[in-house]
């Protein structure tokens, strides 16, 4: 039987800290005229305009620079507030999308402070920038800050992720806290015309013309379904591949479900007319060689999916499908090759072809020890098994804490590794035993357990 869990957002993904960076934005105070929110200062940063909650004592404090571009305190009832606005490279920092920024920053309260968990994350929408939405993560302040709140609102504007950070320091009230939902939710505009859900012509014909390092013009009419934009230089592969992929996500989602925001871009699709024409792609997309690129008949990276046309029923597209939707639309992309590929590959693989590895390995103690198997950088060219026999291994895994063992916690689970940091043992370690109480060497134990005994 499959399994299915409910979607928990509680738990930031993991990223690297990054400083003192230079973006040239200013500010300067304007009149408010938009009764969009209530009736605080106005202030322009950028393309951002935000009209302030109504606080007391407003003061702008010290500290802009090259990332800390608004910086502001003032009282609501009895509460402190204090706002900070920040701006991140895209680039740089890897954001595609406002979950990006807002997970980002909550990961940095929670490397900074043990006691910081958000509780809380949605979408709002609204003209936020160039995605028509914002991502808000929620949770009560560390115990170093003292007691209050702290809302983090994420957006993305041209080039850049944006961040906007509101501490309640206190015990705010009803009301304070009222202000503070209507200033995230109605007094941040920005002016920037947002992106074209499905993908604008010239869009789509610059994205091929920088990414395809052949066939320039070659690009067959884009096809759009509910989810992928598939560009393609064949025309075999057509509308039954374009239902493939949809069904691919259907048997994701219902094994992974994930709440959709609208306004969400169509994910890319590549597909090539031939395996050299796939391979020269990825040549030139990854600056990878000839041989890491032959080794695979497709790869999901960013926001995309590559491959070339052979047969819309063959298991790369779910398992390719499945990294795509985990780092594009659940924003999980971590937790190291192991995780990832144990996701993907469960998805693909039938339970015959898991046990059939699973067994015999666990009961002649060949697989790949689980500390050794959770730092490895890449399953796919590993020095102790071969490929897909390291993949089943990890499918396998995911079988059992899916299915079998403790399977109440897969959820928790699946969101709390794919948010670490890649083949962070430490991390992995701390991550097991805060979810099952055991660490890895015990998950080992079980795992060889169960499998030696079907």
């Amino acid at each position: 039987m499959r399994c299915r869990f409910q979607w928990i957002l509680d738990l930031p993904i993991a990223a690297m800290l990054l400083a003192g960076l230079i973006v040239g934005l200013s500010t300067r105070a304007i009149a408010d005229d938009t009764g969009s929110a209530d009736s605080g200062d106005a202030v322009e940063i950028g393309d951002l305009r935000l009209v302030l909650p109504p606080l007391e004592s407003l003061t702008e404090l010290p500290g802009l620079g090259d990332q800390l571009k608004g910086h502001w305190q003032g009282s609501l009832g009895s509460a402190t507030v204090r706002i900070a606005v920040r701006v991140y490279p895209s680039e740089r920092f890897g954001f595609r999308d406002p979950a990006d920024v807002s997970r980002f920053l909550a990961s940095r309260y929670e490397d900074s402070f043990d006691d910081f968990e958000a509780d809380s994350e949605q979408s709002l929408r609204g003209r936020y920038g160039v995605a028509p939405y914002a991502s808000l993560v929620r949770g009560a302040l560390p115990q170093k800050m003292g007691q209050g709140s702290l809302h983090i609102l994420g957006g993305i504007v041209p080039d850049l992720g944006y961040s906007i950070e509101v501490f309640a320091f206190g015990s705010p009230d009803e009301s304070a806290l009222e202000h503070i939902d209507e200033f995230l939710r109605k007094g941040i505009t920005s002016t920037v015309e947002p992106w074209d859900p499905g993908w604008s012509m010239e869009e789509i014909r610059a994205r091929w013309e920088r990414d395809v390092p052949f066939d320039k013009k070659g690009l067959k009419k884009p096809l759009r379904t509910a989810h992928f934009l598939i560009l393609t230089n064949t025309s075999a592969a057509g509308r039954l591949f374009a239902k493939k992929m949809e069904e691919a996500y259907k048997k994701v989602k219902v094994m992974f479900p994930f709440p959709e925001t609208e306004g969400e871009r169509l994910m890319p699709v590549f597909i090539f007319k031939t395996r050299d024409e796939y391979i020269q792609f990825y040549m030139h997309i990854a600056g990878t060689t000839r041989e890491n690129a032959a080794q695979s008949k497709g790869h999901a990276w960013k926001d995309y999916y590559a491959t070339y046309y052979d047969s819309p029923q063959a298991p790369v597209h779910i398992h390719e499908a499945t990294h795509q939707i985990f780092s594009n639309r659940l924003r999980l992309g971590g937790g190291g090759s192991w995780f990832q590929e144990g996701v993907a590959e469960y998805c693909s693989s039938t339970p015959n072809q898991r046990k059939a590895f699973a067994r015999r390995y666990a009961k002649d103690r060949k697989h790949i020890p689980f500390e050794t198997f959770v730092q490895l950088p890449r399953l796919i060219s590993n020095p102790h098994l071969e490929a897909q026999e390291a993949y089943l291994q990890a499918a396998s895994l995911t079988e059992f804490l899916c299915e079998r063992w403790n399977k109440h916690k897969f959820p928790e689970y699946v969101v709390k590794m794919g948010s670490l940091p890649r083949g962070d043992l430490e991390k992995i370690e701390a991550a097991f035993l805060d979810v099952y109480g055991v660490g890895l060497k015990d998950v080992e134990e079980a795992w060889l357990d169960y499998w030696s005994r079907r």
